[in-house]
């Protein structure tokens, strides 16, 4: 399942009477609205008032059809209440939002990929990147301390490649054996380190 985001998402409820156990909503507009496909939803917050809420309700949107939302009720701790039409229902951050960001899941993560890494390959570039071998070349690899990068290096002509400033698991620089070789580098207490994964 994907949690999606939009900024500034806001709309108000259309539907007449909402009870406790209603998984439907209408809503005015879902312009901005992401588009919900599949597996994916949205966390969206009910309210009576953006001045001086009485109650407040987070849903999760799991579904849209038209301008009806397809929810789940009293997400995040909170309770079902009754709703009616003009109260607002909007697109926030909740406190699940932080929580995945320091704390031990982070959902659908991607990396940045950068398909076109030179001899100086650069973490600022992205987590995963791809080298491909032109010659017998000199390589560095530019990161801060703790952080960790896989790159692809795309051999098809049996180069040799050198690299400086890394110190390998191995106590010595890899000859790639294959077309296509994998190997990670992390940097620990100023010192960059690669681990060859292997060569395919």
């Amino acid at each position: 399942m994907g949690r999606l985001y939009s900024n500034n998402y806001s709309t108000t409820v259309t539907t007449v009477s909402v009870g406790t156990g209603d998984t439907s909503i209408d809503v005015s507009s879902v312009v901005g609205l992401p588009l919900v496909g599949s597996g994916d939803y949205c966390l969206m917050t009910l309210t009576d008032s953006l001045t001086a809420p009485t109650k407040t309700e987070i849903v999760k949107v799991t579904a849209v059809a038209a301008n009806v939302l397809t929810i789940e009720r009293a997400q995040e701790s909170t309770t079902a209440q009754t709703w009616a039409s003009g109260d607002i229902i909007e697109l926030r951050a909740t406190a699940d939002s932080f929580a995945r960001l320091d704390g031990t899941e982070i959902a659908r993560y991607v990396e940045t990929y950068n398909g076109s890494a030179g001899t100086v390959i650069d973490r600022a570039d992205g987590g995963i990147q791809t080298v491909t071998l032109a010659a017998n070349g000199s390589y560095s690899v530019t990161m801060n301390d703790n952080e960790s990068m896989l790159i692809q290096f795309i051999n098809t002509d049996s180069f040799i490649p050198a690299f400086t400033g890394i110190s390998f698991i191995s106590g010595v620089s890899p000859t790639f054996i294959g077309p296509v070789s994998f190997v990670n580098f992390f940097k620990v207490s100023g010192v960059v380190y690669g681990a060859v994964i292997g060569d395919f």
